[in-house]
């Protein structure tokens, strides 16, 4: 009897060390995958007229206005504010948007008229304030961080007024990096009383140091 609780000793620690070493290297790889496996947004090939890339920002012009777009870097969110900075490591996207009206309209644009489209068309809507409120409202500092963040990203109808500018952010969701490819869709944006569309492609591209 000894010598069997003494096999069976020895056959219960082997597997024990076999399954610490696996968990070990899932953990290796795991750590790997999120090292070298992330994913940023990067600028589409523009096909259609009015739209072009310059240092990796989306341009669209539409006469005296001016639209860019560009998935923004750590720096620029740790600018903006330290919150936003820390979205990105929960999957969030974000993208600064600025808007430029050198017409003499007022320009007008709703957020609730923006997607972020994935390749199978599954859609995700910029976040609002109230949304905004729901991701914090765990936190002791929310109600700090809410009052701060108020006007530096997209959340209401904004109007720009002839001669000036607005630059803030647009936050989507999680998107499946996996899905390679994702539009970002403006509609209705108000010129005066004319209405202006933008599609703005973007492919996942491996993410280098900084973003």
């Amino acid at each position: 009897m000894g010598r069997l609780y003494r096999r069976i000793y020895r056959v219960h620690n082997k597997k024990i060390a076999l399954l610490l070493s696996a968990l070990c290297l899932l953990q290796f790889i795991a750590g790997c995958m999120s090292a070298k496996g992330k994913k940023v947004f990067s600028p589409g090939r523009p096909e259609l007229p009015g739209y072009s890339v310059a240092n990796g920002k989306f341009v669209f012009r539409n006469g005296p206005v001016m639209f860019t777009v560009i998935p923004v870097t750590t720096e620029d969110l740790e600018k903006s504010h330290p919150f936003f900075a820390e979205l990105p490591e929960y999957g969030f996207t974000l993208f600064r948007m600025e808007i430029y009206n050198n017409s003499e309209d007022n320009v007008i644009y709703n957020p609730a008229f923006t997607a972020l489209l994935d390749r199978r068309m599954e859609y995700s809507k910029p976040m609002d304030y109230t949304d905004m409120y729901d991701l914090l409202r765990a936190r002791v500092d929310a109600g700090t961080i809410l009052s701060q963040v108020e006007g530096r990203f997209y959340d209401l109808a904004v109007t720009v007024k002839p001669g000036e500018n607005v630059s803030r952010l647009l936050i989507f969701r999680r998107f499946e990096e996996e899905r390679g490819r994702a539009e970002l869709r403006l509609e209705e944006v108000y010129v005066g009383t004319n209405t202006i569309s933008m599609v703005f492609p973007f492919v996942l591209k491996p993410s280098v140091e900084g973003r």
